[in-house]
């Protein structure tokens, strides 16, 4: 994973007076923890945390005060309505001391059970992880191209980056099964009646709680 460079500034005030006046001025509140030491509250341009997340980074080196600081963004909130970034919480992170996280799951082509009429469907859409901070993926692909009717296939199974290492080897990710006349016959009323599929949500929105 890339580390991106951010520059940030820390600020004194807190609470949701002086969060809002931020957000108002062109600023993301934020805060950085981790690694046994004090938390320090901070506060970036929008325009370059935008420009960040774009990237897609997750592992960032804070410029704070003339030093740097690797650190690893481990939450945002949004506003509900406008999905605008409302905060967002950084963990420090030591380089050489491997980090637990959840990596977004991405499934590629067609399985070999479905050409053959049956049915794929993700366990999971994302996998607990343990790596160092520099080989953190963006995202694990799984191609199910030789997924075959009956088949599960557990994290072991899959074919993740360099140093990577699944937390529960034995944790279901995909299936393929049979489609029951009763589930082909529910698809083909959902597929008349229109209904259009829910689009899928890559990242937890939570609604704004000031409690620094």
């Amino acid at each position: 994973m890339s580390v991106t460079k951010l520059e940030v500034s820390e600020r004194t005030a807190v609470g949701s007076n002086a969060t809002a006046r931020i957000r108002r001025e062109g600023g993301v509140p934020g805060v950085l923890y981790g690694l046994g030491r004090d938390t320090r509250i901070l506060q970036f341009q929008r325009a370059t945390f935008d420009a960040f997340l774009r990237d897609g980074a997750r592992l960032v080196d804070l410029h704070l005060g003339g030093k740097s600081q690797p650190a690893f963004l481990k939450d945002l909130q949004f506003d509900p309505v406008s999905h605008e970034v409302l905060h967002a919480d950084f963990l420090r992170v030591d380089l050489e001391e491997k980090l637990t996280l959840r990596v977004p799951l991405t499934f590629t082509g067609i399985a070999k059970g479905q050409t053959a009429g049956g049915r794929v469907d993700a366990v999971t859409n994302e996998l607990e992880v343990e790596c160092l901070p520099d080989n953190i993926p963006e995202e694990i692909s799984v191609s199910v191209l030789e997924l075959d009717i009956g088949d599960t296939w557990h994290a072991s199974d899959l074919d993740l980056p360099k140093g990577v290492k699944p937390i529960t080897p034995d944790e279901p990710v995909v299936t393929c099964a049979v489609v029951t006349e009763e589930e082909a016959e529910g698809e083909a009323e959902d597929a008349e009646g229109g209904d259009a599929p829910a689009e899928p949500e890559v990242m937890t929105r939570k609604e704004e709680s000031e409690g620094e």
